[in-house]
């Protein structure tokens, strides 16, 4: 956020030398720059473009602050081009905001910040329709807050694009440029139905006790960071835990990289939420990590449910990372989804923080295959892949499951890098595929139990020479029959 009389201070500074009737005489003799706050009134109509509904007359580049946080008369619509001298406001100070947009472009002064539900109470409401546009360098929405919290909603059907634009400096506050929900009890909710969401930075769905909320059934969005679900910094959060949730039923979103339940510190509450269905993709081009840190009541979860496709990687080899560090628990489920793991990428538990041993979480993490695919490919969604299953890549007394309730998993091996802890893989249903040959496809000890459950499983060399040394044991599951389902062969 830019301080306009800065560069006018800096000006008098340099005229020190001088007296002050001198001074008095080249101030004078300076342009006026004009530079006012200018709010909302609607006292003759809804038209933005209409000078007696604002306080200070008509939004542009000689203005200093727009606050929309009065529609008790009037709300405003836009359907022209309009720029801010600086920061624009949508429900503030315990006030309710909303902006109805058509066509057009809305940015901020150059630099400069959005927020839409700002400060306890404050409701805020931003609906683009049509062609309608919006940019700014950082996008605040439903945030600030020390309670009750800000609740910002923005609602976009629009062939336009909604750009938060600020630079990546390297700051790891400072780089995220969108900040949905953030602090103590604030709700921020984006609503994507068509148009495209650009995020040049970090994209933090949830922070601070906040809760944020990613809707989206088109439209495109594109994060050019990292897209935080449930950010918190380190140290123990005060109640209410942070949320993050994007559930993703159409359109595609884009994303560096992606990390649920992104805690600095074991003593945060945080549940971040991924569920993609219907026509959603979802592609993170760097790590999908579902958790990284927190307490064992925070959980990271990635729901991968019918028609939904989730790529991970590209070109380079990555990971698919459950859960990294803490007692935090990750949970992914596919359900009649489609998980890609791109370029040898591999699905890795209990990774830790520079994968140094003993260092990975502790917290009770699963895999669960109902229905769909998960697949392991050399390039893009294409060849067979060399990635691995690693059920304990660095932890200590991990409690790690992989359950094969059906569906096919198709794999280049099943490992543990770390034989500590539980690390448990339960055959009950569906196909275990091996994507290439290897003498240790699943060796001797890379579980501490492989049970065959009620349903048995298909396994499926898919024309490779594998040896299975890990013993493959009736289940000891609790319930299950005195009978398990058996194994089956097939891929000669």
């Amino acid at each position: 956020v830019q301080t306009p009389s800065s560069n006018l201070f800096g000006y008098v500074a340099k005229l020190k030398r001088y007296n002050f009737i001198a001074l008095m005489m080249m101030l004078a003799a300076l342009p006026c720059i004009g530079w006012a706050d200018t709010s909302w009134t609607g006292a003759n109509s809804t038209d933005w473009m209409d000078s007696g509904n604002w306080s200070s007359g008509l939004p542009a580049p000689a203005n200093y602050k727009i606050t929309i946080d009065n529609i008790s008369v009037n709300t405003p619509s836009l359907s022209t081009s309009v720029s801010a001298g600086w920061d624009i406001v949508i429900g503030n100070s315990g006030n309710t905001g909303a902006l109805n947009q058509n066509s057009g472009t809305l940015a901020t002064g150059n630099g400069n910040w959005a927020f839409i539900g700002v400060d306890d109470g404050s409701v805020g409401t931003y609906t683009l329709s049509g062609s309608a546009s919006f940019s700014a360098s950082r996008i605040n929405l439903g945030t600030f807050g020390n309670g009750t919290g800000g609740t910002g909603t923005l609602n976009i059907n629009t062939t336009g694009t909604v750009d938060a634009y600020g630079n990546n400096t390297g700051n790891w506050y400072n780089d995220n440029t969108w900040q949905i929900g953030s602090d103590k009890g604030s709700t921020g909710t984006i609503n994507l139905v068509n148009g495209t969401v650009h995020s040049n930075g970090n994209m933090w769905l949830g922070a601070f006790s906040g809760t944020g909320i990613l809707n989206q059934s088109g439209g495109t969005v594109n994060v050019g960071g990292n897209l935080a679900l449930a950010r918190m910094y380190s140290g123990a959060s005060s109640p209410p835990a942070t949320v993050g949730t994007a559930t993703i039923t159409g359109g595609t979103l884009n994303a560096d990289s992606i990390t649920g339940a992104y805690s600095g510190g074991g003593g945060d509450i945080q549940h971040g939420t991924l569920t993609v269905s219907g026509t959603g993709v979802v592609n993170s081009e760097r790590d999908l990590m579902l958790a990284a840190g927190g307490t064992a009541a925070s959980t990271g979860v990635v729901n991968i449910n019918s028609g939904g496709t989730v790529n991970v990687a590209t070109t380079t080899k990555r990971w698919l990372q459950m859960n990294q560090w803490d007692s935090v628990q990750a949970i992914l489920n596919v359900n009649g989804g489609t998980l890609n793991l791109n370029a040898n990428t591999d699905l890795r538990f209990s990774t830790g923080p520079g994968w140094s041993s003993g260092s990975g979480g502790i917290g009770a993490s699963t895999v669960t295959l109902s229905s769909g695919a998960i697949t392991s490919y050399s390039g893009n969604q294409t060849g067979n892949g060399s990635g691995v299953l690693d059920l304990n890549l660095a932890g200590g007394a991990v409690n790690n499951t992989f359950n094969l309730d059906g569906g096919t998993l198709t794999i280049g091996g099943i490992i543990s890098s770390s034989a500590s802890g539980t690390r448990v893989f339960n055959f009950n249903g569906g196909t275990l595929k091996a994507s290439q040959g290897s003498s240790t496809f699943f060796a001797s000890g890379a579980a501490s139990a492989a049970n065959v459950r009620n349903n048995g499983t298909v396994i499926d060399t898919n024309g490779n020479d594998i040896t299975i040394g890990q013993e493959l044991v009736h289940s000891a599951v609790g319930g299950d029959n005195a009978t398990d389902g058996g194994l089956s062969k097939s891929g000669l």
